[in-house]
This record gives structure tokens, sequence and C-alpha cells, in this order.
């Protein structure tokens, strides 16, 4: 029936029993099996296609070396304000109606402000702080954070600053060059692999 009607069977197909009968002199069965669809292949002459062309150039390259150099930068104390960039270690404490909460206290904890590990309105009330400097401020969380004990609901945080420290990034010469894989440390080399990758 298959070569008769010319179908293309996919996969394998699946038999069941006819019969209502025990004894019946035939026996009969139902097969279902899916087929390949005829496909029909449309106008291809009134198709454009655009093909994307990266060009890398010198803004390009630049904005690679930005990145490995904030990948390789070190931290020394300041004293300044806490601005985005710079890494704080803090202790936290948060309440909600007057009761800390599960997840809501820390000491001790390190993170750099901007990097999206803290929520915006908690790096916020950072920003600014000088070491060892105390704040206390009311926040209120997504409706849609993972903790439900205090999804959408107004808390109230008290913050101490206990270190900050700055940023300091590498120059790009040839120390830079040979930390990247120039064993010469040529800084002409690093920006021709760093275009070619």
């Amino acid at each position: 029936a298959v070569n008769r009607e010319n179908y293309r069977v996919a996969g394998i197909p699946s038999f069941a029993p006819g019969n209502s009968g025990a004894n019946g002199a035939s026996y009969e069965f139902h097969a279902t099996f899916e087929i390949y669809p005829d496909i029909e292949l449309g106008d291809l002459s009134t198709i454009t296609v655009n093909k994307p062309v990266l060009q890398v150039g010198d803004t390009e390259i630049q904005k690679t070396l930005d990145i490995l150099r904030k990948q390789r930068a070190v931290y020394a104390p300041a004293d300044r304000p806490a601005q985005t960039g710079d890494r704080v270690n803090i202790d936290y404490l948060g309440l909600l109606d007057g009761v800390a909460f599960p997840g809501g206290q820390a000491n001790g904890y390190n993170t750099i402000l901007g990097n999206g590990h803290l929520l915006e309105d908690f790096e916020s009330a950072i920003v600014g702080m000088t070491a060892g400097q105390e704040k206390t401020f009311d926040m209120t969380f997504p409706a849609d954070y993972p903790g439900k004990d205090v999804a959408g609901k107004k808390v109230s945080f008290t913050i101490t600053l206990n270190k900050l420290e700055i940023p300091e990034l590498p120059e790009v010469d040839s120390e830079f060059a040979k930390a990247l894989g120039v064993p010469d440390g040529d800084v002409d080399k690093m920006q021709s692999e760093i275009k070619a990758n």
C-alpha cells in the first residue's frame, strides 16, 4: 500500500489490531505513520541575502584592550567616596518590619560596584560612602525577586563600608603583552593577534 500510494515514510509505523472477533478468517490492522511532506520551492530569484561584514579596526582593538586591562586590574585602598567600578568590603543587615530575614545580612562581603551582583537600589546606596561610614536606608525589593519573603516589600538596610579600593589598570606595554602570551613582549604583535582573534 505504501508503494502503491508512493508514500515516503518517516520513522517507524505503529500497528494496532483491528479485528473485533478472536476467530476472524482474516486479520485486520491499522498502521499509523508519518510521511515526508512535499516541498515546493518558491521563486528564489526575488530573495535578497545580506551578508554581515565586520570591519575590525583600531576602535574594536581598543575596546578589547580595555576589557583585557579591566580583567587584570589591581586594587589599591583609596580615601575618597565610593564610585562605580570600585571594590568594596561591606557589612550589612536588612530588617523587614524590624526583624532580620534570611539572606538579609552579611559580614565582610566583597563586591565590585556596577558589576550587577547586587540590586541597583542597594548599590546606589553604597555609592558616595567612604571607608568606615555607616548608613541606614529603606528600599523596596522587586516584585519578581526570588526571595518570596521580601519580594515587593519595603525593608530597611544598615550598611557599614569597611574598605574601599579603586582599580589600577595595567599599562599597555611589553609586560602586558607578555601577560597575554606574546613571549617577546611585542605590543604591535599583541595588537595583531587581538585583531586576528
